[in-house]
């Protein structure tokens, strides 16, 4: 029978499965264990259940529904029968343990880059050096234009810029010059 066991041959009753433990098949020699996140809570049963949404486990034995342990903060778990947690990613946190999916961070709070936290914050500059917070992506300035993080502005007199995505502007060769009044200029010409 599924969820026993016959640890001799010619025994006339097999033994029940332990919890923590099935068998699945008819006639088997022993028991297996439950894998990693999953766990038996009952003896003599063919099967194993999945952890829950939100928790995972890797620990033995796993024979109570206890033996899942809820995903910490910064972590979470979509699916039933998880061997471990997954990290939120950047700029997604988890301020609870045993989480589904991570959320968001909000517009103006970031993770700056990194993974599995608890929390977004505030930071100065909402983008790297060279670009602007358009919606909720960092975008390059265009040509005549720079950025320290925070926004991009047009390239000053007498200077230029004619790549994208840069924090200052060159200026004008010697023997140039820029117009008095033109500002944001894309070329030294």
């Amino acid at each position: 029978h599924p969820g026993r066991y016959c640890p001799h041959a010619g025994m006339s009753e097999p033994n029940p499965c332990s919890a923590g433990t099935f068998s699945s098949v008819y006639g088997a020699a022993e028991c297996e264990e439950c894998s990693v996140g999953r766990y038996q809570d009952k003896d003599g049963m063919p099967y194993c259940k999945g952890c829950p949404s939100g928790k995972y486990n890797e620990i033995v034995p796993r024979n109570s529904n206890t033996s899942c342990l809820p995903c910490a903060m910064g972590t979470f778990s979509a699916y039933a029968g998880a061997s471990a947690c997954t990290s939120c990613p950047a700029d997604h946190y988890t301020a609870k343990i045993g989480s589904l999916n991570c959320s968001r961070c909000v517009a103006g709070k970031w993770t700056d880059g990194a993974v599995g936290q608890s929390e977004c914050h505030v930071r100065q500059r909402p983008c790297d050096s060279g670009k602007e917070l358009r919606g909720d992506k960092c975008v390059a300035c265009s040509e005549g234009k720079y950025s320290d993080g925070t926004k991009c502005k047009a390239c000053g007199e007498n200077t230029y810029q004619d790549d994208t995505g840069q924090d200052t502007c060159k200026l004008c060769p010697k023997g140039t010059h820029g117009l008095v009044s033109m500002t944001g200029a894309s070329s030294k010409e």
